[in-house]
C-alpha cells in the first residue's frame, strides 16, 4: 500500500496531518465512543455489510448519533480505499462523544474513518498454535464495540511474559471472549462449542460458524471454565487473526498441545470462504 494520505472526518476527505479532534472531545474526557475495524484485501473491504450493521447497532446501543446513512458511510469507505490506493490494509470506523459544554452530555459526535497498513501474524502461529492468559472479568456492554480497552492494556505485560496473544475472560465459572477475539473449544467428538452470551458478536465469528456448520457439529451454549481441562482443541477468531489455534491457556495445555484437525480444517475453509467473497465482489464491481 502506498503512503496513507487521507482520512475522513465528519464526512470530509481530509489530509492525514489535518485530521484532528480537539482534546475536549468526550472520547478523551470520558472514554465515550465506539469503533469498528475490518480488513481490506485486493481492494475489497471484507464483509463490509456486516461490519456496518454492527457499527450502527453499537452506535444505537451507546446512544450516539451517526450523521450519515449506511450507504453514505459505505461510499466514504470506498472513496478512502481509492484515494489511498489500498490493496491490502485495514479500515477503522471511530465515533466519539463529540464536544459538550458541560463536559458530559453528548450532542454532536465526531465520526472518523481511518486507514491502517495491513496487519497479520506469522505463519508459525497458525502452524504451531499460540497461548492465552486468563482473567476474571466481564466487559461492560459486551455487545458494543466501545473504545474502552483499559483492562486489556493493563494485561499486556502479563501476556508478553506468558508469550500469549490475548487474554481470555471468565466470570462465575463461565468463559466469554478474549479482549479482541471470540473464543471456541472443540470437544473430543469434534463438536465446536462457543458461547453466544456476554460477548461481542464478532463478524469473523459469524462467518466461521457459517463455514463450520457445513463441516462439523456446532453448539452455541455457555462454556464452563473447567471444560478447558477436557477440550481437544481451542481457537479464537477476529478480523486480523482469522481462525487462530490456541494450544495453551494459562498454565494448562489444550489437548495434546498441537494444532488439531478441526482447527486446521477451519483455517483452510475460512480462507477459501473469504477468497470467494472477494472474487464475487470484484466480479460485481
Amino acid at each position: 500500500m502506498s503512503t496513507i494520505s487521507h482520512y475522513y472526518l465528519n464526512g470530509e476527505l481530509t489530509p492525514v496531518s489535518e485530521t484532528k479532534i480537539h482534546v475536549s472531545d468526550l472520547g478523551l474526557l470520558r472514554g465515550y465512543g465506539i469503533f469498528d475495524f475490518f480488513l481490506v484485501k485486493q481492494s475489497v473491504p471484507l464483509f463490509i455489510e456486516n461490519y456496518l450493521n454492527r457499527f450502527f447497532n453499537s452506535a444505537a446501543e451507546a446512544q450516539l448519533k451517526i450523521a450519515f446513512t449506511k450507504s453514505e458511510v459505505h461510499q466514504q469507505i470506498q472513496n478512502l480505499i481509492a484515494v489511498n490506493k489500498v490493496e491490502n490494509g485495514a479500515i477503522r470506523l471511530l465515533l466519539t462523544g463529540g464536544y459538550a459544554d458541560d463536559g458530559i452530555t453528548s450532542s454532536n459526535p465526531n465520526f472518523a474513518i481511518l486507514v491502517h497498513p495491513f496487519m497479520s501474524y506469522p505463519a508459525t502461529v497458525y502452524a504451531n498454535g499460540t497461548a492465552l492468559i486468563l482473567d476474571q472479568y466481564q466487559r461492560f456492554l459486551p455487545k458494543v464495540k466501545t473504545i474502552n480497552y483499559i483492562n486489556s492494556i493493563l494485561q499486556q505485560s502479563k501476556m508478553k511474559a506468558a508469550g500469549a496473544v490475548d487474554v481470555l475472560y471468565h466470570e462465575d465459572g463461565l468463559l466469554s471472549e478474549t479482549s479482541r477475539s471470540n473464543f471456541f473449544i472443540v470437544t473430543t467428538d469434534q463438536t465446536i462449542v462457543t458461547t453466544p452470551e456476554g460477548i461481542l458478536q464478532g463478524i469473523t465469528r459469524m462467518k466461521t460458524l457459517e463455514v463450520a456448520k457445513s463441516i462439523f457439529q456446532v453448539e452455541e451454549r455457555p462454556v464452563r471454565l473447567d471444560e478447558l481441562d477436557s477440550a481437544a482443541e481451542a481457537f479464537i477468531t477476529s478480523s486480523i487473526k482469522g481462525v487462530m489455534p490456541i494450544v495453551k491457556i494459562g498454565e494448562s495445555q489444550i489437548g495434546d498441545g498441537k494444532v488439531g484437525p478441526v482447527t486446521r480444517a477451519l483455517i483452510d475453509a475460512f480462507a477459501e470462504f473469504t477468497e470467494k467473497y472477494i472474487q464475487k465482489k470484484k466480479a460485481s464491481a
